[in-house]
């Protein structure tokens, strides 16, 4: 799967996901290895982290989660 195919695959997965999920899971939606897909999440944090939005993706210990900046809440 082509990489920017495949982190927006994660992104719509994570907006739509009622809590954290976890990169296992991840990996298996996208149907790449979880070392691929953990790089592919790492990447998408950056990205929100550089963007100005009221939107982050957080790397939680139950999995992976996308919600609103502490200061937006």
């Amino acid at each position: 799967m082509e990489k920017r195919q495949a982190k927006r695959i994660i992104e719509a997965a994570l907006f739509t996901a009622p809590g954290a999920i976890a990169v296992k899971e991840l990996a298996h939606i996208i149907n790449v290895n979880v070392a691929e897909t953990r790089v592919f999440v790492n990447e998408l944090i950056h990205e929100y982290q550089a963007k100005d939005t009221s939107l982050e993706i957080r790397d939680e210990p139950e999995g992976v989660r996308m919600g609103v900046k502490e200061e937006y809440e």
